[in-house]
């Protein structure tokens, strides 16, 4: 995976590494029946809090910031 705002390689294993930690700080905090909702751009963040949900088998429900104010 490739960063283009911060020009960074991000390799498989860097990937899992890092969406392993946001799992761990997420298993402080939520339950396996949880749902997320995050509102991110789509950043490598983005695709690394969406990956720790899919290992935590919980729903995440990401929002886009483009969709406007209601």
């Amino acid at each position: 995976m490739y960063d283009i705002k911060k020009t960074k390689r991000f390799t498989y294993e860097e990937i899992d590494k890092l969406s392993n930690k946001l799992l761990n700080a997420l298993l402080k905090h939520v339950d396996t029946n949880s749902k997320i909702m995050f509102l991110l751009e789509k950043t490598t963040e983005f695709i690394l809090i969406y990956l720790a949900c899919q290992k935590l088998g919980i729903t995440a429900c990401p929002v886009s910031p483009l969709i406007g104010n209601y």
